[in-house]
Order: C-alpha cells, then structure tokens, then sequence
C-alpha cells in the first residue's frame, strides 16, 4: 500500500526546507507495515504553513490538485 502524507503547504519555502520532507518520510517508513510505503510531499504553492483561516482557506485549491496528482500516480490513501 502507498500512503501519501500531503502536507499543505511548500515546506521547502521554510527554514526547515525540503530536509524536513525527508525526514518525516524516512520516520513513517521505519514505523509502517512492511507492505506499506509512505511518501511525504507538499504543494507548489500557498502559505508556507497554516497560521489563520485565510491561509487555510486559499490553500485549498493546491492542496486539491496535490491529492488528484497523488490518486493518478497510483497512491491508496492520502493523508
């Protein structure tokens, strides 16, 4: 099974860049079943994290368009 753990903002527009992507993938996969994979990936763009309900809300379109993305490369689930 792949899991796409969908973050909702670009990460790598923040100081823990894309290190952090991988380090929160790495940390899934050492605890998944052993069928089951786990990517970590964030958007192309909005708010580089979620601080009201504005951001929130204009990151929707992405966030949409990541879990579409995510469902046509063959991921189970997304988070």
């Amino acid at each position: 099974m792949q899991i796409v753990y969908q973050l909702v903002g670009p990460m790598e527009r923040t100081v823990l860049g894309k290190e952090e992507l991988a380090r929160r993938e790495a940390f899934l996969n050492a605890r998944a079943a052993p069928d089951t994979s786990f990517k970590v990936q964030s958007v192309a763009s909005g708010p580089p994290s979620i601080e009201s309900a504005y951001d929130a809300a204009i990151g929707v379109p992405a966030m949409l368009d990541a879990v579409h993305r995510a469902e046509a490369s063959g991921a189970d689930a997304v988070i």
